[in-house]
């Protein structure tokens, strides 16, 4: 398997050559097989072999040699899943935050707004409803997704709980996970240009495959809802072995 750079190489070649057409004004770039021009999800970019630029591009027949697949799959996905950005959500009504220190109210979102920094930083949300919202932003430190993950962050939560203070809040297991990025990080270092790829899945969620600068890993992700409470998570996970 080529490394990224000579795939990238590769790419530049390809469509000097006219054997693979990169679309228009993108940024990461995209690119099709020159016979592709005149399929109809693609045919207003590439009308009478222009691109909406006015410039001319050049095709030509030619076998694309990038295997984009294997590229992926050569750079070892081995090891546990992970969760990041973690949406967690309860019902605590009659609060009152507005003189608290710390709270901001934030009038687009018609809410009270907190931040506090456990082990990951945490905002929390209290709205007018009486719903409140925790997001935990642990990109860099993802959660691995297994009994000893989730627990760690059910204490976590925990922690948050004690430090809010309030009274009538519900126990921490039945928090309900609204939702979260769930996916791995690639065990090989990339390099050369970032990927950035989102995409809808067979199950019509969202999913993203891009360049995790900090780690120079590929990432790959899926936005789930699994709207559960963390009870039911932990068993889960407990059950699966």
């Amino acid at each position: 398997m080529h490394a990224y750079g000579t795939m990238r190489n590769n790419l530049f070649r390809l469509k000097e050559e006219g054997n693979v057409l990169k679309f228009p004004k993108e940024n990461p770039a995209r690119f099709i097989l020159a016979d592709w021009k005149d399929r109809p999800e693609y045919k207003r970019w590439f009308q009478n072999d222009k691109t909406p630029m006015g410039g001319r591009v050049k095709v030509s027949k030619g076998e694309l040699r990038i295997d984009f697949a294997s590229f992926v799959e050569s750079l070892d996905w081995g090891g546990l899943c992970y969760v990041h950005d973690v949406r967690v959500e309860f019902d605590c009504v009659g609060i009152n935050v507005c003189f608290s220190a710390g709270w901001r109210r934030s009038a687009k979102a018609y809410c009270w707004r907190r931040r506090f920094d456990l082990e990951f930083p945490l905002t929390v949300m209290m709205y007018d409803s009486g719903r409140v919202q925790i997001v935990v932003k642990c990109g860099l430190n993802p959660i691995p997704f297994s009994f000893e993950g989730l627990t760690r962050l059910t204490a976590v939560l925990g922690e948050l709980k004690g430090q809010l203070g309030w009274s009538d809040v519900p126990n921490v297991v039945d928090w309900i996970v609204t939702s979260w990025r769930y996916g791995k990080d690639s065990r090989k270092e990339v390099s050369g240009a970032s990927l950035n790829v989102t995409f809808e899945t067979w199950s019509k969620t969202l999913a993203r495959i891009y360049t995790k600068s900090e780690s120079k890993k590929l990432r790959v992700e899926e936005i789930q809802s699994p709207s559960r409470t963390m009870q039911d998570l932990l068993e889960e996970v407990m059950n699966r072995g």
